[in-house]
């Protein structure tokens, strides 16, 4: 009887170990998105005029949390799909990357299929995805990864950009990780906004700096003709 109770409470004492150590886990990741979310807002209030460092910083966290061997982000102006930061690319991955963008918004690339339709493209194993584009799929090569995530960036409903994360193994991504992805996404178009605003004012305080101006300089020469009635000069 000993024996099978000490058997029994060793058993229960190694679940509570499990849950203790997932419950752990569950919250150190928690914490690491929350620190990650946070450093992108804190370099969003920094940089009001420029985007570049949100960017970049983007690209990093969203790597490192995921687990992922490179990601990128790109620009929609309309026109063009830009480049404009990336972070894990190797020097065979980023030229190849370089020699396909910029490019339009056409069905070609999986980063242009994503804009134009404003809908994510998972590829699970490039190995068994014949509906790849052909450019997308030596960029994955060159990428050395098997699987990605590409996340279009919304703003008011019309795309100005994706997000992609790539993995070396097929099927290396959850559905948590789409998730955090979407919220790098979404941090994106915040820094975007932030910037587009912030120039907008600066715009708006220098129109209403050179009027006051005019005023002011119209205002003393009416001034000094009512002082000086019988002296043009």
């Amino acid at each position: 009887v000993i024996a099978i109770e000490n058997v029994r409470l060793f058993t229960e004492l190694q679940e509570k170990n499990r849950a203790l150590v997932q419950a752990h886990g569950q919250v150190t990741a928690a914490l690491e998105q929350q620190t990650a979310t946070s450093d992108v807002l804190r370099i969003i209030a920094s940089s009001p005029t420029d985007i570049q460092p949100v960017f970049a910083a983007i690209a990093e966290r969203a790597v490192r949390l995921c687990g992922a061997r490179f990601g990128r982000v790109y620009r929609y102006d309309s026109a063009l799909i830009h480049m404009v930061a990336a972070y894990g690319l190797r020097a065979v991955g980023l030229a190849e990357v370089h020699r396909v963008f910029p490019r339009p918004a056409s069905d070609d690339t999986i980063a242009g299929r994503v804009i134009s339709t404003r809908q994510p493209v998972v590829v699970r194993d490039i190995e068994n995805e014949p509906s790849v584009p052909a450019l997308s799929r030596r960029m994955i090569t060159a990428l050395e990864t098997r699987s990605q995530v590409t996340i279009p960036m919304l703003r008011a409903g019309e795309a100005i950009g994706a997000m992609t994360l790539g993995w070396a193994e097929p099927e290396a991504f959850d559905e948590q990780q789409i998730a955090l992805l979407r919220t790098f996404a979404d941090q994106a178009v915040i820094a975007i906004e932030n910037v587009r605003l912030f120039t907008e004012l600066q715009v708006r305080n220098a129109d209403l700096t050179q009027a006051l101006d005019r005023q002011t300089a119209t205002g003393e020469i009416l001034r000094a003709i009512s002082q000086s009635r019988t002296e043009v000069q």
